[in-house]
């Protein structure tokens, strides 16, 4: 298991800001705290070690609104989280990579609001 904790600066640029259908560019910059915990047991021989890690990120997305919809498509990039087992004698027997970064499909709808007219 792993913890994703993080804070973000987001924006959006319209590329068509006067049209029904308005396109739109967008991304963040992020500071993210993330660690592993928890997860199997690494045996009676060896114990598990995590490094937490504290690393800057970041977000691009596209997409479009109308009216009070809108759907995007973003990619999120985030550090990843390393885990090594250990043996009794102190010494690394091996390494793991967790990647967090993903692909994602937003749709959302607005409640109220709006663009003035």
């Amino acid at each position: 298991m792993k913890n994703i904790g993080w804070y973000a600066i987001t924006f959006d640029y319209y590329i068509t800001p006067n049209n029904l259908v308005r396109t739109f560019a967008g991304g963040d910059y992020s500071y993210f705290n993330t660690n592993a915990s928890g997860g199997c047991d690494p045996g009676p021989t060896t114990t598990q070690t995590t490094r937490n890690t504290k690393n800057s990120g970041a977000l691009l997305r596209t997409g479009f609104e109308e009216d009070h919809f809108r759907l995007s498509l973003e990619y999120n990039f985030v550090p990843s989280i390393y885990v090594s087992a250990v043996d009794r004698n102190g010494e690394k027997t091996s390494t793991v990579i967790y990647k967090n970064g993903y692909f994602g499909i937003k749709a959302s709808v607005s409640i109220g609001g709006g663009r003035k007219k």
